[in-house]
């Protein structure tokens, strides 16, 4: 690996590496400018959490927003079928996506996707919902309510027009205790409802996996003390920590 002392600011302008952060970066990992290839991670001496892996190939990402992914097709907010289409399009061979996390029910809705309600299921306005039409234009702030009272409108209408699948009784009985203790903090009396949105959302992020560029998935850091997860593992927190 080879760490680059220069790097370019958002006017392009080359600026110097801070000398102290230099320091830290190449004390972190392995430097090799003669020859990157002949790095061999398996004789890497602990502790390998010090160690950078440097891929064969320079591969070509694209970091990517997701909310602010705009198409005709969408509904006010950019959705995993905007990510299908990049991923096609694009010819990039991974995504960076910024966190699916699924945020508090209810309005307003959160707009930080680094301060979900639980970062083991997924955000429902990220879901491409058929029907939905609002307004997609990039110099209009994101209306996260309007989004979600119109794409769960359409959606309870499906739900109520849905009559089964053994792939939705499949990805139920896979996920368990943890999705149905989800969707029961999300709404007690529509439990089922939001264990068949989370299989919707699912379904639509393995169409965009398979679409020719590889996912990666930015995790936030922790989440909110009173949303899903806090409430599922209340027992492994500290109360009043930050």
């Amino acid at each position: 690996m080879i760490v680059e002392p220069r790097y370019r600011d958002w006017k392009g302008d080359w600026r110097d590496v801070n000398p102290d952060t230099l320091k830290l970066v190449r004390g972190l990992v392995d430097e090799h400018p003669e020859n990157e290839a002949t790095y061999d991670v398996a004789q890497a001496s602990p502790p390998y959490a010090r160690r950078c892996v440097v891929p064969g190939e320079r591969l070509l990402g694209l970091a990517v927003q997701v909310y602010s992914l705009w198409s005709e097709a969408g509904a006010g907010i950019g959705d995993l079928a905007d990510v299908e289409e990049l991923a096609r399009a694009s010819g990039a061979d991974f995504l960076l996506l910024s966190p699916l996390h699924a945020p508090l029910p209810g309005e307003p809705q959160e707009p930080s996707p680094y301060f979900p309600s639980s970062r083991q299921y997924r955000n429902p306005l990220h879901l491409r919902v058929d029907g939905v039409r609002l307004p997609n234009d990039p110099a209009v702030r994101i209306d996260r309510d309007a989004v979600a009272r119109a794409k769960f409108a359409a959606l309870e209408t499906e739900f109520a027009a849905f009559t089964g699948d053994p792939a939705f009784d499949r990805y139920c009985s896979e996920q368990g205790d943890d999705l149905k203790n989800y969707a029961f903090f999300v709404d007690p009396s529509r439990v089922q409802f939001h264990q068949w949105v989370q299989w919707r959302i699912d379904a639509q992020l393995r169409a965009a996996a398979a679409a020719g560029s590889g996912l990666i998935h930015d995790i936030a850091v922790g989440f909110d003390p009173a949303g899903a997860d806090a409430s599922m593992w209340r027992d492994l927190l500290a109360p009043g920590m930050h």
